[in-house]
């Protein structure tokens, strides 16, 4: 029997409970189609924005252990054009963090909670420090983020910097001198603010 997924906002939990889910899968095909610089989501409370953004890290992150794709089998995103879209699943490293958790009082508490969801957030990609490609300086930066000892000037780039470091792990580039270039390229391009759509669009097309 089909149960009502009252407050739950994780797209997998309500899939693989056999929750009632309203099949919005589209909005992905939209996205992927339409997709600018920024997705701007105006919506008020408890209108399913979180869970919308889970159903779209479920469907484009790389998973190192589990397969996503079962999430999606009979929903419309899967028989739409032909499964075209479907191609696309899997495809991206992708950050997900929801700051809806964050409703400390005062400026110091939520820095602290910044930093606590910082580490658990780097916790999930400690895998990319078997790699070869990242210096010490690299590795002592990230173990800080890690270990939740950042500061507030560090903890302002750490986003950025784990995505790059994760499109860089992914290239997997095996000359060190290669995946060097390249992460110069990739910051030379990316700003915070179009971290998202420049990452998309060049898994799409391609570095020059």
């Amino acid at each position: 029997m089909q149960r009502l997924p009252v407050g739950i906002d994780d797209f997998a939990k309500i899939r693989e409970g056999n929750y009632y889910f309203v099949d919005k899968t589209m909005a992905i095909g939209e996205l992927l189609d339409n997709h600018g610089e920024v997705l701007l989501l105006t919506r008020p409370r408890r209108f399913g924005k979180t869970l919308f953004l889970s159903m779209l890290y479920y469907f484009l992150a790389s998973a190192r252990e589990a397969d996503y794709r079962n999430l999606f089998h009979g929903l419309a995103i899967e028989r739409a054009d032909g499964g075209s879209y479907m191609a696309e699943q899997g495809r991206r490293p992708v950050l997900f963090l929801s700051l809806k958790d964050v409703k400390h009082r005062t400026w110091p508490d939520m820095v602290e909670k910044f930093r606590s969801l910082l580490s658990d957030i780097y916790d999930q990609y400690m895998y990319l420090m078997e790699g070869t490609g990242f210096s010490q300086v690299e590795r002592r930066y990230f173990q800080r983020i890690h270990d939740g000892l950042a500061s507030p000037i560090e903890m302002e780039d750490a986003l950025r910097r784990l995505v790059i470091d994760t499109w860089v792990y992914v290239l997997a580039f095996p000359n060190r001198e290669v995946r060097s270039i390249y992460r110069s390229e990739i910051l030379s391009r990316m700003n915070p603010g179009r971290t998202t759509s420049y990452l998309m669009t060049t898994m799409e097309n391609g570095l020059p």
